[in-house]
């Protein structure tokens, strides 16, 4: 890992408590050497305003959670999508949560149906993680010269 922000994974909140459900995945997260941090919605928003990209996971179990996710999080979140500022993992059992036919790009977006592992979510977050920073790692050298041979 390139930075201490590399290792980081944002776990998106959706109601004041902490569920359950976070302590899973923190320890199987941390297997893997990342961190899991949990963070309320505004204090997201704060964070992005860098120029950064970050990984954002969250999981909607409740109509409750739902709820607040369709009327207050749903349109931010696909701006931040279209801009690239997060790779946004979901998983949920709400069918009308998932964006992935809504959206142009679908890159940087997962949903995944619950019931699911949280090893096996975990598995697959840390794969699409670890791929998209060897994507960013760019060659050290220079260009390779473009010549043409003349004859």
């Amino acid at each position: 890992m390139s930075s201490i922000k590399d290792e980081w994974i944002f776990y998106l909140k959706l109601s004041p408590k902490l569920p359950e459900n976070f302590l899973f995945l923190d320890e199987n997260f941390k297997q893997f050497g990342f961190n899991l941090i949990p963070v309320s919605f505004p204090n997201l928003l704060e964070l992005i305003k860098t120029d950064e990209t970050f990984h954002v996971v969250t999981i909607i179990s409740s109509q409750k959670e739902a709820g607040y996710y369709m009327k207050h999080v749903s349109k931010h979140i696909k701006n931040l999508l279209r801009f690239r500022k997060i790779n946004f993992f979901t998983a949920s059992s709400f069918d009308f949560i998932n964006e992935s036919s809504k959206l142009t790009f679908r890159d940087n977006y997962e949903f995944h149906k619950l019931p699911i592992q949280s090893s096996v979510l975990c598995d697959n977050i840390i794969t699409t993680v670890l791929d998209k920073a060897v994507e960013n790692t760019k060659w050290p050298g220079g260009k390779r010269p473009k010549m043409s041979i003349a004859g």
